[in-house]
């Protein structure tokens, strides 16, 4: 810097900043619901099966139902309407420097990576999604965990290709 004079750091003001909600985000693929169904009743049958087992295991039995299964079937209806509304409120969409992805149930979270900010990407076929041919991509930023971001549910050849174009976006910073 050659004199104190140039340097500038202007206030911006927050009703003009860009709205990154106005962005269109791309849906997951519809199969992906199914995947995500078939994890809640993975998790959910671990709990229903050990609350049948108890019933039989244990002496006091009808004593377990009417508190037991009301909660289970609570627990149930939760997991699956969390999936179903979680689904729908994901989206994902590609910008000239960033990547936007949003999802959640009770809260939603968007999360904007700037390409400049990508270490390294990975694709991911897991059992389920691949028996739908889908994948999911990773990107692992600089700093810590918690600033990575996974998009799962994307049928393989367009995860394939955002995989390609982030790996280009990257290489030519």
């Amino acid at each position: 810097m050659d004199s104190i004079e140039e340097f500038s750091n202007k206030q911006l003001l927050t009703n003009k900043l860009p709205d990154f909600e106005a962005v269109e985000l791309q849906v997951l693929h519809p199969d992906y619901l199914k995947v995500m169904l078939i994890y809640a009743a993975i998790a959910t049958f671990i709990p229903a099966a050990a609350f049948v087992a108890a019933i039989f295991l244990v002496e006091d039995a009808p004593l377990l139902l009417p508190i037991g299964l009301p909660i289970l079937l609570l627990y149930m209806l939760f997991v699956f309407a969390g999936v179903i509304i979680g689904f729908k409120r994901r989206g994902y969409a590609i910008r000239e420097h960033d990547i936007v992805y949003r999802s959640g149930f009770l809260s939603i979270k968007t999360t904007i990576i700037p390409f400049n900010r990508v270490q390294h990407i990975a694709l991911h076929e897991a059992l389920f999604p691949r028996m739908f041919k889908l994948a999911g991509i990773q990107l692992y930023t600089a700093g810590d965990e918690s600033n990575d971001l996974s998009i799962d549910g994307l049928p393989k050849d367009i995860a394939l290709r955002i995989k390609d174009l982030l790996a280009s976006k990257i290489q030519g910073q």
